[in-house]
């Protein structure tokens, strides 16, 4: 995958050049600093001759952008691009990604809760002393109030280590974690799936564009062969051995060739839009190299039942349901009651009492510790309804996991169906294509001798050029329907293996 030779640098290096063209002698003496400005003069060769150097090599590494020109790409650049760049696959790494994250909290969730308070407060004289707003980690006072007088009031203050465990959650954090690590199965499962539907969707648009580029050299063959053809019929015609109809006739048919290569170009240039697509760079204009593509088997092979089960898609819809059962068993486990095992260890300041600093040090130490029991039990009903929709969620995805078995199924046998006719179609167009190019020999022979009429050589100039257009579309079908083989069989790397052992026998 290389630039085009008409941008040998790359934008970065033609950047690099503009730099080196700015600066000039008058400029750098103007400079308050002449040691400064030997010192620029001297490195700012260097730098811009690394500049120049390195320019290639991040333009290759960052890959093909809307500015950076044309590209030129083989079909397994095509497609190892795609994956590398697709926007669709950048959302399906960051689902992934943050799957992973999902993971990592709900494992956080096992351990006890644990942490530090302090608190600094100033209350009127007629609240019990030491009373502290409440906070975790402080055990409250109660008591009568010490009366009724609203005078400046006493400081407050405590500090406190506490500790906090749901110990009956274990078996509902163990649920938890697994049903956060069938996320991550799924949205790993999910990102294959795409990457192999960016890379059939890569591979098919080249394989298009192929298609599209054969269909203009093929226009371009007719059209050369129909000027040709007009420049024997004029000079036919001006020796009055051909009736000035006959040079009439040959330019409608150039013409005619002229037509059809101004569509088959149109069509090319949507097919690269396409490819650009496609490949997740939008506006670049990606140029084929058909190595390898061109030379398929069509030799008939026999088909045997095959199984799909290895599937991205597939895998895909497993994991959906692993993720729903687990979500299932989250829900069975909401109704357990909630056991917290609690501590705390803390010192207060009241401010009484002789306290040092009139409160402001905590001096009086305190620990409690105990079990607290928690069991909501209007929640039942609710965690009846949530269990039937995780179960309905179940249903859902086992049905979807079936539907989508179906359709791989299909597609092994819809693709079966096309490769055989390809193969087949592919197998009889040579010989086709050899009767066309003779029958065009011996009917322009025959015009010559005048025992022929033009349109006679027309429409053998017309047959030849269908049939090698039949010719190489015969042949890109074959690779079509190989790719989407593979494609339905869960895996491209047997054609892309295929299609590179092409290429290097062409070689």
């Amino acid at each position: 995958m290389v630039p085009l030779p008409n941008d040998p640098l790359g934008e970065s290096g033609q950047r690099a050049m503009a730099v080196h063209d700015k600066p000039d002698a008058a400029e750098i003496a103007r400079r308050p600093s002449l040691a400064c400005a030997g010192i620029v003069a001297r490195a700012l060769p260097m730098l811009v001759m690394a500049a120049i150097l390195r320019a290639p090599c991040a333009a290759l590494a960052e890959g093909p952008s809307a500015a950076s020109g044309p590209q030129r790409m083989t079909l397994d650049d095509a497609v190892t691009f795609a994956l590398a760049h697709h926007p669709r696959l950048r959302v399906s790494s960051a689902e992934e990604s943050a799957a992973s994250a999902a993971v990592d909290e709900a494992r956080t969730d096992d351990l006890p809760s644990a942490g530090v308070s302090g608190e600094l407060n100033r209350s009127t004289g007629n609240t019990v002393p030491g009373a502290l707003v409440p906070v975790d980690g402080f055990t409250p006072i109660a008591g009568a109030p010490r009366g009724r007088t609203f005078d400046g009031g006493s400081w407050q203050t405590g500090m406190s280590v506490w500790a906090r465990w749901d110990v009956v959650s274990l078996l509902r954090q163990a649920v938890a974690v697994d049903v956060a690590l069938a996320s991550r199965r799924e949205a790993s499962a999910a990102a294959s799936a795409q990457r192999l539907e960016v890379a059939y969707a890569s591979a098919d648009a080249f394989l298009a564009e192929v298609a599209a580029e054969q269909a203009v050299i093929s226009a371009q063959a007719s059209l050369d062969r129909a000027r040709v053809f007009a420049t024997s019929a004029h000079a036919l015609a001006a020796q009055q051995l051909r009736p000035e109809l006959d040079a009439v006739r040959a330019e409608a048919e150039v013409a005619f060739a002229q037509t059809q290569l101004a569509r088959t170009e149109q069509a090319l240039e949507v097919r690269r839009a396409q490819l650009a697509a496609a490949l997740g760079v939008a506006g670049v204009r990606v140029f084929v190299v058909a190595d390898g593509v061109l030379t398929p088997d069509v030799a008939e092979s026999t088909r045997t039942p095959e199984t799909s089960t290895a599937h991205p898609l597939l895998l895909a819809a497993d994991a959906v349901i692993a993720h729903a059962a687990e979500q299932r068993r989250s829900v069975k486990l909401a109704y357990l009651p909630r056991v917290d095992l609690v501590a705390a260890l803390s010192a207060r300041g009241s401010g009484l009492y002789g306290s040092p600093a009139a409160g402001l040090v905590p001096d009086v130490p305190n620990w409690v510790a105990g079990v607290v029991v928690s069991w909501p039990l209007t929640e039942f009903s609710k965690d009846a309804a949530r269990e039937r929709v995780a179960q309905a969620a179940e249903v859902t995805a086992n049905a979807r996991r079936e539907e989508t078995l179906l359709a791989v199924q299909a597609q092994l046998e819809t693709a079966h169906a096309l490769l055989d006719g390809a193969r087949r179609v592919a197998r009889g167009t040579p010989a086709a294509l050899e009767s066309a190019r003779a029958a065009q020999t011996q009917a322009r022979a025959r015009y010559d001798a005048g025992l022929a009429s033009i349109l006679d050589v027309a429409d053998a100039n017309r047959s030849l050029a269908q049939a090698e257009l039949d010719d190489v579309l015969a042949r890109l079908d074959v690779q079509r329907a190989d790719l989407l083989l593979a494609r339905a069989r869960g895996d491209l790397t047997p054609f892309l293996q295929t299609v590179r052992a092409g290429h290097t026998e062409e070689r």
